[in-house]
């Protein structure tokens, strides 16, 4: 893969942290990007070869987040977040639709998409990707490790995977979200900056438990087979587990027209924090070049202005956030708001974030005040 220019890296919007003397610890979003498709029933593919090199035990279990940092007054640097990515991707029978103008498949034009962004952030983005169903035919299994596990510079490796891939299966959207998002939760928070972004052709189906009939996952009223049943309260509710525990997600819905599944989209980009807006809340592509936007868009926004500084005011003090000569106002519209005060994860927003990205050079930094004139 071509190794992206310092300008490219730059445009990409993804910092490196540096680690500060002291310990500390804080909630970071990852990129999480899962793809789903809508159902479909073809013979089986041999996927369980390249999803047996995935590696089993690629994380242990750690706590969520670390120990609320304590209050230590002064001028601190503010750090930017080192982003992690997690490819959720669907590669269901209806992956093989065509797509766009050019009339290539989702997956390919998918695939196509992922291979202009990937060299813009190889250098600076750790991913990794779980392909899912598993095996194909009528198949919802869904794996418990990662197909590639999140490590840095992979890039080319989950094009690889991709281009190895053929689209095959049902659509087991809720499994693939909480197996996924179990990963990422199983990754110690003070290393990590973790998001979920959902993109789908389709509405999720899979959940055997479901009572029948049953309004099915691609519009039909009179569903009588539970797996083909419309599944979208289990998924909303695992997206919305993730966005409690600070992994919020983005949700990109790939040419479909069904109201079913415009509904369930939007629903899913609400839960999950990153709502487009009050109408179409997920970002709807219906071309190889809407995706490529969809997904440059999302590269700029996860990690982009996410910070963090080692030591945050008690609920006395205050924290007076500077770029270089210019005080940033506490805002969430313009300026600087706390993501996760306890563990000082802090976010810019609007103005404030632009002009940070503008000026990569001059310093961010945070004067803490651990209110000393509380007893007054």
């Amino acid at each position: 893969m071509k190794r992206a220019s310092c300008l490219e890296r730059s445009a990409a919007l993804v910092g490196v942290r540096h680690h500060a003397a002291q310990r500390w610890s804080g909630r970071w979003p990852v990129l999480l990007l899962v793809v789903v498709a809508g159902c479909g029933r073809t013979e089986p593919t041999d996927f369980e070869a390249l999803a047996a090199q995935a590696d089993a035990g690629a994380k242990a279990a750690a706590p969520d987040a670390g120990p609320p940092l304590a209050c230590a007054p002064g001028d601190w640097p503010l750090t930017k977040a080192t982003p992690k990515a997690m490819f959720v991707l669907d590669r269901s029978t209806s992956m093989r639709t065509s797509f766009g103008a050019q009339r290539l498949s989702r997956w390919v034009s998918l695939t196509n998409g992922l291979a202009q962004v990937l060299p813009l952030v190889d250098d600076s983005l750790e991913l990794g990707a779980l392909l899912f169903p598993t095996v194909g035919g009528a198949s919802c299994s869904v794996g418990s490790a990662p197909s590639l596990p999140v490590r840095p510079r992979q890039g080319q490796a989950l094009l690889s995977l991709m281009r190895a891939t053929t689209p095959n299966g049902n659509t087991p959207t809720a499994d693939a979200i909480r197996a996924a998002g179990n990963q990422l939760l199983a990754t110690p928070a003070a290393a990590t900056a973790r998001a979920l972004v959902l993109a789908t052709d389709g509405a999720p189906n899979c959940n055997p438990n479901l009572a029948t009939p049953c309004r099915c996952a691609d519009g039909a009223t009179n569903c009588q087979q539970a797996t083909r049943c419309l599944d979208d309260t289990r998924a909303i509710g695992e997206v919305r587990r993730l966005a409690q525990r600070g992994v919020p997600t983005y949700v990109i819905g790939i040419q479909d027209t069904s109201a079913s599944a415009l509904g369930v989209l939007s629903d899913l980009a609400r839960a999950g924090g990153r709502a487009r807006d009050a109408g179409v809340a997920y970002l709807a592509v219906s071309s190889e070049a809407d995706l490529s936007t969809a997904l440059v868009d999302i590269s700029r926004q996860v990690g982009a202005c996410v910070y963090v500084t080692p030591s945050v005011p008690d609920a006395n003090g205050e924290l007076v956030v500077s770029l270089g000569s210019r005080r940033l106002a506490a805002d969430s519209t313009d300026g600087w708001s706390w993501a996760d005060r306890e563990h000082g994860e802090l976010h810019l927003h609007g103005g404030a974030c632009a002009l940070a990205l503008a000026n990569p050079l001059e310093p961010l930094r945070g004067r803490v005040d651990c209110g000393r004139d509380a007893g007054r």
